[in-house]
Parts: structure tokens; sequence; C-alpha cells
């Protein structure tokens, strides 16, 4: 990656480059990710632009992040932490299923309103 890129994505750089790139980032992940030789597989068309959103997100802080830690990681680990997060969540990503990770929040939560 080009230095210039993180320097137009961060906060000195141009809120207009950020706006064009998040948009073709949109269109990018639209197609590769909610699409498929079948059309659309978005079953809840309302939802599409908050996992979009989602998305967009999470690689744009992601990237960022790998960029001002000094890129302590190769470029091809970082894709594989993207796609393993896009493909099985953050939940899939450390093996842990959803009623695990709801009975942990209850659990915590349960504490905190104790306190």
């Amino acid at each position: 990656f080009d230095d210039r890129i993180f320097i137009l994505l961060s906060n000195q750089g141009d809120p207009a480059f950020r706006v064009k790139l998040k948009e073709r980032m949109r269109e990018i992940v639209r197609t590769v990710v909610m699409t498929s030789e079948k059309g659309n597989v978005t079953e809840h068309k309302e939802a599409e632009e908050y996992v979009l959103t989602y998305i967009i997100g999470t690689l744009t802080s992601m990237v960022t992040y790998w960029y001002e830690t000094g890129k302590k990681i190769p470029i091809e680990k970082l894709l594989e932490y993207i796609i393993t997060l896009i493909s099985e969540g953050a939940l899939g990503f450390f093996d842990k299923t959803y009623e695990e990770a709801a009975s942990d929040l209850l659990s915590i939560a349960r504490k905190e309103t104790t306190k």
C-alpha cells in the first residue's frame, strides 16, 4: 500500500477522498459479498445498507490500524483476518458460538447491575 492512501484517510486527509473510497468499497463489497450466481443473496433488503456499512467500517478501521501500528503483519495475513471476519464474524474468528457469547454477555450484565 502506498503511504499517500493512508495520509488521505487520516484526519488530516481529504474528506472527499474518504467518501469516494467508501463508495467504491461499497460497490465492491456488494458485488463480492452480497451476490451470487443466483442473484442478490440478502434475505432482508432493509438490512443490506447496515451490513455494508459494518463491513466497510471494519475494512477501513482494520487497514488504518494495520498502517498506524507499523504494518507488523504481512498484508496477506491482514486480508486473511478480514476474509475470516466477513465470512465467519468475530465469534467465528475466536471459535465461539452465539450462545456462548450471549451467555457471557448476560453474565457480565448481571454482575454490572448488582454493583
